[in-house]
């Protein structure tokens, strides 16, 4: 049987499909911010499942190959949206959630900001914002943002480290709009549609 590969190559675009069938003018924007999430969740986190060192066909899948060619590439110009980068501190034992304590950081590459918006959507992450940035429950959803700890960040759980080791922990932020998310879904599912085939996988798998 080898690995499953139909799922992986046809995902994208089936839940871009389900997107636009979906989509209505008349939609509420905390419905519509929903819905571009959890299409987004697949989308983002199966292929970078598949591009794990311990996956059975990494690195030579063709997906693996063309991210690496534009994994240093400016996430903003590579995908044609404006996404805002940002890096919050943390209080007591979870990440600043409030928008107005966020420091501005400089842009991110497309590996790093794939990085924040992977961890954030498998580990829910997420907050809505309103159109001047300031956490928002449902209504008046403009903007998604995606958290997720720093990579280089220090950290030790175990007793009885944690109580005598002082570290400064923050996190990455990126900021779309829900229009930016949008477009950057479309541009994205196109992606993976265009590198993944049912050829190379069953070649890998056999």
């Amino acid at each position: 049987m080898g690995i499953p590969s139909e799922f992986c190559r046809s995902v994208a675009g089936r839940l871009l499909t389900l997107h636009k069938r979906i989509s209505d003018p008349q939609i509420t924007k905390d419905v519509e911010a929903t819905s571009l999430i959890a299409i987004l969740m697949p989308l983002v986190i199966i292929p970078f499942e598949r591009m794990k060192s311990d996956h059975p066909f990494r690195p030579e899948t063709a997906l693996e190959s063309a991210f690496s060619r534009v994994r240093h590439a400016d996430f903003n110009t590579r995908y044609g949206v404006k996404a805002s980068f940002f890096r919050a501190a943390r209080q007591d034992s979870r990440c600043d959630d409030d928008p107005n304590r966020w420091v501005t950081a400089a842009d991110f590459e497309v590996k790093d900001t794939f990085r924040v918006i992977r961890n954030a959507l498998a580990h829910g992450n997420i907050l809505y914002l309103n159109a001047c940035l300031k956490k928002e429950d449902w209504t008046n959803v403009a903007y998604v943002a995606f958290v997720t700890r720093q990579s280089n960040g220090r950290r030790c759980d175990r007793e009885p480290y944690h109580r005598i080791i002082e570290y400064k922990e923050e996190y990455d932020v990126v900021v779309l709009s829900l229009e930016d998310l949008e477009r950057f879904l479309a541009e994205w599912s196109n992606w993976v549609q265009a590198n993944t085939t049912d050829q190379e996988i069953e070649e890998v798998a056999a």
